[in-house]
C-alpha cells in the first residue's frame, strides 16, 4: 500500500510540475501580483501557486476519500502508523470528519482564490473564516472530545507532560465550559493558524519551506498520513518555482489551504504530544504574535496589510535567498530540539526548554523590529 501511495503522490507531483511549466509559459499574466509600497518584489509576478497545488490536492484527496468510503482502501485517508486513536480529521475511522475537513478546505481555498482575483475586504474574510471553522468544529467536537477522554484513560501508560493539557481540562473545566468554551477556543486557534500563515507568506520560499517542514516534522513524530504526504509533495514542487528569485507566488488560495490543514494537523498532534506540537511552529507563532501585539499596542488596524513582521525586516537587510536559508537553519534546530524534548520524561525540563526557545525567538523578533514601521530598518 505504501508503494502505491508513493507512486500516486509522485504522479501528482509530476502533474503539478507540468501545470506550473505550462501556465508560466502560456499564461504568465494570470493572477498577477503587481508591486506596491508593501511588496518585496519590483516586477509583477503571477500568484497561481495555490490555485495549482491546492486544486490538485483537493481533486486527488476527494478521489482517495471516495475510494475509502466505497471500501477500496488503496490510498484514501488511512493513517500509515498506529495513531488512529488520536486522529479525527485524518483517520479512516471517521470518514464524515475527513469529508467535513475536505469541504472546509474547499471553501477556504475558494475564498483565497476569490481574494486573489478581487481583493476581498479583510473583515468579510475574517467573518467567513470564523463561520466556516465554527461549523467544522461544531461538527467534529463530539468525536474530538471522545479522543480527549481516551487519552485521559491512557494516563497510566503515558508520560505526564503528554497529558498535561488534558489533565487541566479534566481538573479545572466544568462540563458546560468544555462543551462551549473549548470549541470556541479551538475555532479561534484555527482562525489564527490560517491568518498567521497568510501573514507569513511575504517572502520567496518562506511559507512553502515552512509548510513542508511542519508537514514532514509531524510525520516524523507519528502523524503519517496519505493526505499529508500528498500535500507535502505538491508544495515541494511549488517551492521549486517559488525559490528565490520566485517565478510564482502562492497567493491566498494556497496560504488559506495550508493554514487550515496545518492547524487541524497540529491540533490533533497537540493532543498526542503537546510540547513538541507547540515547539515545531515556534518561528511563525513568535513572529506573528509579537507583530500583532505591538501593532495593537500602537493602536493600529491589525486587519490592514503591512510589512512589519520580523522576517520582512530581516529580508530587507539580507535578501530573499539568505532569509530562506536562515529559516531552514532555524527549522532544523527546532527539529533537533523537538527530538530531544521527545526523549525526556520530566515535565519541568520539557516546559522549561520550550519557554527558553520561545523567549529566544520572541527576543529575536523584537530585536529585528517586529511590529514597527519599515522606515526604522
Amino acid at each position: 500500500m505504501e508503494l502505491t501511495l508513493l507512486l500516486n503522490s509522485a504522479g501528482a507531483g509530476l502533474l503539478c510540475a507540468g501545470l506550473f511549466y505550462w501556465l508560466i509559459r502560456k499564461h504568465p499574466g494570470l493572477l498577477l501580483d503587481r508591486p506596491n509600497f508593501r511588496s518585496a518584489h519590483s516586477t509583477p509576478i503571477p500568484r497561481f501557486g495555490g490555485l495549482i497545488f491546492g486544486g490538485l490536492w483537493l481533486a486527488f484527496s476527494i478521489c482517495w476519500i471516495a475510494l475509502e468510503w466505497y471500501g477500496l482502501p488503496i490510498l484514501a485517508a488511512r493513517e500509515l502508523s498506529p495513531n488512529a486513536s488520536t486522529s479525527v480529521f485524518f483517520s479512516n475511522d471517521h470518514p464524515e470528519a475527513v469529508l467535513s475537513l475536505w469541504f472546509t478546505a474547499l471553501v477556504f481555498w475558494s475564498l483565497g482564490l476569490a481574494d486573489d482575483y478581487w481583493q476581498l475586504a479583510a473583515r468579510y474574510r475574517l467573518v467567513a473564516q470564523i463561520l466556516v471553522i465554527g461549523l467544522l468544529i461544531g461538527f467534529i467536537w463530539p468525536e474530538l472530545f471522545q479522543k480527549l477522554q481516551t487519552r485521559l484513560l491512557q494516563q497510566s501508560a503515558a508520560s505526564p507532560v503528554e497529558l498535561l493539557p488534558l489533565w487541566l481540562i479534566r481538573e479545572y473545566m466544568s462540563d458546560s465550559l468544555v462543551w462551549i468554551g473549548a470549541p470556541m477556543l479551538l475555532c479561534l486557534g484555527l482562525v489564527f493558524a490560517v491568518n498567521a500563515f497568510n501573514f507569513m507568506d511575504g517572502a520567496d520560499g518562506l511559507a512553502g519551506f515552512q509548510a513542508v517542514f511542519l508537514l514532514l516534522a509531524a510525520s516524523i513524530f507519528g502523524r503519517q498520513n496519505a493526505l499529508i504526504l500528498l500535500l507535502a509533495v505538491l508544495v515541494l514542487v511549488f517551492i521549486y518555482f517559488n525559490f528565490p528569485p520566485a517565478r510564482v507566488f502562492m497567493g491566498d488560495a494556497g496560504s488559506n489551504l495550508l493554514g487550515l490543514i496545518l492547524g487541524c494537523l497540529y491540533l490533533e498532534f497537540f493532543i498526542q504530544k503537546p510540547v513538541v506540537a507547540a515547539l515545531l511552529p515556534a518561528v511563525f507563532i513568535a513572529d506573528v504574535s509579537v507583530t500583532l501585539c505591538r501593532r495593537i499596542w500602537r493602536r493600529q488596524n491589525f486587519f490592514r496589510a503591512h510589512s512589519e513582521h520580523a522576517y520582512q525586516h530581516l529580508m530587507r537587510r539580507i535578501g530573499h535567498q539568505k532569509l530562506a536559508w536562515v529559516l531552514i537553519s532555524l527549522d532544523l534546530l527546532l527539529l533537533c530540539a523537538a527530538w530531544l524534548i521527545n526523549q525526556m520524561h520530566f515535565v519541568a525540563v520539557q516546559i522549561g526548554l520550550l519557554g527558553i526557545i520561545y523567549a529566544a525567538l520572541i527576543g529575536g523578533a523584537l530585536w529585528l523590529g517586529a511590529g514597527t514601521p519599515r522606515t526604522q530598518d
